[in-house]
């Protein structure tokens, strides 16, 4: 099983909210009215997959190539809160992917 981690760090001032919301279809993270992040089936914030990247450097100009092979959306989730950290499961068949998302108030 492969598995990544990332973590999403964000300062914010005490006048902001934050919040996660789930719903039957996904779910939201957001600043007051801006959203972080949207997860639903149709929409879903990650993909994992393989691929072939090729890059070149001439004289300071680099040439980028890349073919996509495979591509996996990380539909199912599951959503976990501590202290002040929000764990989001991201999984589809043999892959997982973990999101911290850790709200530091100033």
């Amino acid at each position: 099983m492969a598995r990544l981690f990332l973590l999403l760090a964000l300062s914010i001032s005490s006048v902001c909210s934050f919040d996660v919301k789930d719903s039957p279809t996904g779910f939201t993270v957001s600043i007051g009215s801006f959203i972080l992040l949207d997860h639903t089936r149709e929409s879903p914030i990650l993909f994992v997959g393989s691929g072939d990247l090729s890059i070149t450097e001439d004289s300071g100009n680099f040439f980028i190539n890349s073919k996509i092979f495979s591509r996996v959306p990380m539909y199912t989730y599951a959503l976990s809160q501590d202290a002040n950290d929000w764990l989001v499961d991201l999984t589809e068949g043999d892959f997982s992917v973990s999101l911290i998302v850790n709200v530091i108030v100033f």
